[in-house]
């Protein structure tokens, strides 16, 4: 409630169960705050919600809810977090003092105090909390860019694979279409002899037999049918034929669950993720870029699931991976994929032997926007974010690369035990 007249430019919340303090802190305030009071932490936190104080000086020793358990939930909430708590108190021990900064205060005043003090005071830390606040939306909208800056770099690595995955989808299905069409066409064999099978089925049942000549042409036919899907092989072409499809079917499947895992906007999703699966993962989305020429090694140990972000390492893969393919430029390329515990890290080691990297580039290739790449085919941005997904999980990205001889990208990512 409002206890003056004098409509000032900043809102003063005054909390306190003593009536004889309340009306001294509105004689010494009044002149330069527009004062509302609460009489206990309870009214305070629904007087802080109706009237949006730019500052509150609290009581620390308070009937229902004290000042320091006021502080903390108004601390939590998102919509008075940013409040400047100030306490005025009589505790002045040192533990009660570490006990109300723990609890989010922005001072802590000890009585008697000179009013002129404690107006310095509670000034200091309004103009402190409206400094801090244009910081805090500004660090907020460089986070928001910085996470739009990596789902970009994301998104331009999936569409540097698209079309492949295209290609890579559209052949499993040509032949499960394929499949399914040459297995229709041997039913029609197999829909002639079931057939021929019944009508000896029916005659043998039948009661007049005397037709014998009607019964062996019946059955010569039927012999024939099964003689000429069984030299044929028929009956097992067509299950070969269906075992294809179902194999290509399941390659689409597979290809689009990946595609799935690696554009998933979630990136901050914590879970068990498994190193050796995610590295195959990977794998799968650039095998249309390995063609011929590039021969996949891999040396995986039985390393434990790690906690981290799925969405980011497999991000890191992946662009490792293609950094790699695209280094290559011989026909007889090798990438070889390690894997293995040191101490209390997985070790994940991804070599090609392509062209290499100079001593020059090789300092500066974590940096943000460095790029030996021509103009328009990268952004340099990915390596640099690589680095910091590497860095946000506790782990470590090194590299050492050789002209001629090939590059080896080293990560070290921590396991719980």
């Amino acid at each position: 409630m409002d206890i003056t007249k004098t409509q000032k430019a900043n809102k003063l919340l005054v909390v306190d169960n003593e009536l004889a303090n309340l009306q001294l802190l509105i004689t010494c305030l009044g002149e330069h705050y527009e004062i509302q009071v609460a009489h206990d932490g309870e009214e305070a936190l629904t007087e802080v919600h109706a009237s949006k104080p730019d500052i509150i000086l609290m009581d620390v020793k308070m009937p229902k809810l004290d000042g320091f358990e006021t502080c903390r939930r108004l601390k939590a909430d998102e919509q008075t977090k940013n409040i400047p708590v100030v306490f005025l108190t009589a505790l002045d021990d040192t533990e009660d003092e570490i006990k109300g900064f723990e609890a989010g205060a922005a001072d802590y005043l000890t009585k008697p105090v000179h009013y002129k003090e404690m107006l310095r005071r509670i000034d200091t830390a309004r103009q402190a909390s409206h400094i801090k606040r244009p910081v805090a939306e500004h660090t907020q909208e460089l986070k928001e860019s910085e996470a739009h800056l990596i789902q970009s770099e994301k998104m331009a690595s999936i569409g540097q694979i698209m079309a492949g995955v295209v290609h890579e989808i559209n052949t499993p299905l040509g032949y499960a279409r394929s499949s399914v069409e040459l297995t229709g066409s041997y039913f029609s064999d197999i829909a002639k002899t079931l057939e021929a099978c019944k009508k000896l089925g029916k005659q043998f049942q039948s009661k007049d037999k005397s037709d014998e000549e009607q019964l062996e042409t019946t059955l010569a036919t039927a012999m024939k049918l099964l003689n000429s899907l069984q030299e044929d092989e028929t009956v097992v072409e067509a299950q070969i034929l269906l075992e294809n499809a179902l194999s290509g079917i399941d390659r689409i499947s597979s290809l689009v669950k990946n595609l799935k895992n690696f554009s998933q906007l979630n990136r901050d999703k914590i879970a068990e993720f498994d190193v050796n699966q995610g590295l195959d993962e990977a794998l799968t989305m650039v095998d249309h870029k390995l063609c011929d020429k590039i021969q996949i090694i891999k040396h995986y140990g039985d390393v434990p699931h790690i906690i981290c972000s799925p969405a980011q390492i497999n991000q890191v893969f992946l662009h490792l991976l293609i950094n790699a393919i695209q280094a290559i430029s011989s026909d007889t390329g090798v990438i070889e994929l390690q894997t293995q515990v040191i101490d209390q890290y997985v070790y994940i080691s991804i070599t090609d032997n392509g062209d290499g990297i100079s001593k020059e580039n090789l300092a500066r290739i974590f940096e943000p926007f460095f790029t030996t790449k021509t103009s328009g085919k990268g952004t340099g941005l990915g390596l640099a974010i690589v680095h910091k997904i590497i860095k946000e999980h506790q782990g470590e990205l090194n590299v050492a690369s050789q002209i001629g001889r090939g590059t080896q990208f080293i990560i070290f990512l921590p396991f719980k035990q």
